[in-house]
């Protein structure tokens, strides 16, 4: 039976959750959460509650409008774990100025000109990435199942909306 754990961190000052530091050292956590079945709608859950509750404490910290930018630089880590399997997946938000010289492991594996555009689009319209790679022991590496999860603040709403897709459906677009 599949396990999700989920750790956030901020602003890149703790990665991944073991390696987070006291309030003293300017760490930040959220206690790890536990599903008993790995499911979209959960995940969905967990990403949306864990964004509005540090967009609450930004807001209560005096951040106002800074606290969305700084909402957007959050960076997260994922852990999925059973008998038969690992999951590794890494979160992380570019900022289009910076994304020439920042892409992630997962995505230097895409070389393809569409996927660069692709790629490009995709970072400049999502405030937050997060990617994933299923790695099964008994799998070889051309089988991975592979998604996205696209969190983007909704100005209009003032809510953030997440959509899944195959990296498959992102990158043929």
């Amino acid at each position: 039976m599949k396990k999700l754990v989920i750790g956030l961190t901020a602003l890149g000052l703790c990665f991944p959750l073991s390696a987070c530091g006291t309030a003293e050292k300017g760490g930040f956590s959220f206690p790890p959460v536990a599903f008993d079945e790995l499911k979209e709608e959960n995940m969905i859950d967990i990403a949306h509650t864990l964004l509005k509750k540090k967009e609450e404490e930004l807001w209560d910290e005096g951040y106002n409008n800074r606290g969305i930018q700084e909402l957007k630089k959050l960076k997260q880590e994922l852990y999925f774990d059973d008998a038969e399997s690992i999951t590794d997946i890494s979160t992380y938000y570019r900022d289009y100025s910076e994304h020439l010289n920042n892409y992630s492991d997962y995505e230097q594996s895409f070389s393809d000109e569409s996927v660069e555009k692709k790629k490009d689009e995709f970072i400049y319209h999502g405030d937050v990435l997060v990617t994933g790679q299923l790695l099964s022991t008994n799998e070889p590496a051309e089988s991975l199942d592979r998604y996205t999860l696209t969190i983007a603040y909704d100005e209009t709403s003032k809510a953030y909306k997440i959509k899944k897709e195959t990296w498959e459906d992102v990158y043929a677009k």
